[in-house]
């Protein structure tokens, strides 16, 4: 959205050929969900205890395999008060 801030009086969304949204720039980020994504570091995380976390927080929640360790990444609109609540209830 930073060119499109710098660039464009107006904006059109589009996905397979048909416009989803118009409008201009602050129109357009008002309409997403303010979410922020924390990054956890952790170690031998499952896919199923990835797929409780998205449902836990109706979020987006993605490890990559970094060695022997993981980056898992949470987009939430729980911010960083997400960290020691998913620490408490799925990673001890």
């Amino acid at each position: 959205m930073f060119e499109a801030d710098a660039l464009c009086d107006r904006i059109s969304v589009i996905n397979h050929g048909k416009i989803i949204a118009r409008g201009t720039p602050e129109e357009l980020k008002a309409l997403v969900p303010d979410l922020t994504v924390v990054e956890m570091e952790v170690f031998g995380i499952s896919p199923m205890l990835i797929e409780k976390i998205q449902r836990w927080s109706s979020s987006t929640a993605v490890a990559e395999d970094q060695g022997p360790r993981q980056l898992l990444w949470v987009q939430t609109a729980l911010g960083a008060k997400a960290i020691p609540v998913a620490h408490e209830r799925f990673l001890v």
